[in-house]
């Protein structure tokens, strides 16, 4: 059977695995490109912070 993740191949030929894998493969990246744009916001809190302290002195 299919052992890709192109959404084309699992259309075509789909098989409950391998569609399962793909949907965590595909939700996990998108939980890690949250992850990293919670951590870049924070930096770029935290930089704004700076910025402004030492607009300050």
């Amino acid at each position: 059977m299919a052992n890709s993740y192109d959404p084309e191949v699992i259309i075509k030929y789909p098989d409950e695995i391998e569609t399962e894998n793909y949907v965590v493969d595909f939700l996990n990246s998108h939980f890690r490109e949250l992850e990293d744009l919670e951590k870049l916001n924070s930096t770029l809190a935290e930089l704004k912070e700076n910025e402004h302290s030492l607009d300050e002195k």
